[in-house]
């Protein structure tokens, strides 16, 4: 029976100001990052084919319906972390920390 110190365990730590994530035993981080997020509404525009909640099926295979109707759409919330894809400009894009005001951490961020 070998018992080393080759059991490795992933280590992370987010911090107010950034977030490292590496092995155990290591002597730096792999990963450091700032501990903000990039947060903006995105308008997606559904197909009217892909409203239907129900497809027909034909005798030579599916049939897609017009109903005539305007393609629908609807705002997704985008959550963009990393120093990279920060940096780049988006309209209506606010910057917010992973910790709220009482000191604990979003999970909705972390996901």
């Amino acid at each position: 029976m070998y018992c080393g110190d080759d059991v490795s365990s992933c280590v992370l730590d987010i911090g107010h100001y950034e977030t490292r994530a590496g092995y155990s035993g290591e002597d730096q981080p792999r990963s450091v990052m700032p501990s903000i997020v990039g947060t903006y509404d995105h308008t997606v525009t559904m197909p009217v084919n892909q409203q239907e909640d129900v497809e027909m099926a034909g005798e030579d295979g599916p049939v897609m319906i017009n109903t005539g109707e305007a393609p629908k759409t609807k705002l997704e919330k985008r959550i963009i972390c990393g120093s990279s894809a920060l940096n780049f400009k988006r309209d209506n894009m606010q910057i917010e920390s992973l910790y709220q005001q009482d000191g604990m951490i979003n999970f909705d961020f972390l996901e």
